[in-house]
């Protein structure tokens, strides 16, 4: 009776204890389930930008230098999604897959940042918005890992 109720009551901490991180994790949002693809083209996200009372990051955005990217950022949900719309290397980056995800910060204008990699390899990182129209951030690269800044000028909507 003794090794029944003490197997019992450590099963029942185990559970407690799972059920307390799992209810942690999802309240800060660690354990949320993030979309790869949506079926989304640049006409469409042009005619999601075209509405009223957007958010400063929300856009259509270009890269100028490093591998090219046309990217379209929506907000998902209580976060943003930077959606490919077009790229140097269409076999792994088709359009409507996700490149990132950007989580609000307390601080207007600075997002949690997570950029995905050719091989799908998430790198965390701070994302910040500079004048309205430039999204700029630094990815760790290489073996020792240097950053490297990547800049995206935003095109639409125009101010």
């Amino acid at each position: 009776m003794l090794k029944e109720t003490t197997i019992m009551a450590n099963s029942l901490r185990l559970l407690l204890a799972f059920s307390f991180s799992a209810l942690l994790l999802s309240s800060t949002g660690m354990a949320q389930k993030r979309i790869d693809k949506v079926e989304e083209d640049e006409i469409s996200v042009k005619k999601y930008l075209d509405k009223k009372n957007l958010d400063e990051i929300e856009g259509i955005y270009k890269n100028y230098s490093g591998q090219y990217y046309k990217l379209g950022i929506k907000k998902y949900e209580d976060y943003y999604i930077a959606i490919v719309l077009d790229s140097y290397d269409k076999s792994k980056w088709k359009p409507g897959t996700v490149k990132a995800y950007f989580d609000p910060s307390a601080r207007e204008g600075t997002y949690a940042m997570t950029w995905l990699m050719g091989d799908r390899a998430k790198k965390e990182t701070i994302a910040e918005m500079e004048d309205g129209a430039q999204l700029k951030f630094q990815l760790p690269i290489g073996e020792f890992g240097e950053r490297v800044t990547v800049k995206f000028l935003k095109l639409y909507p125009k101010e």
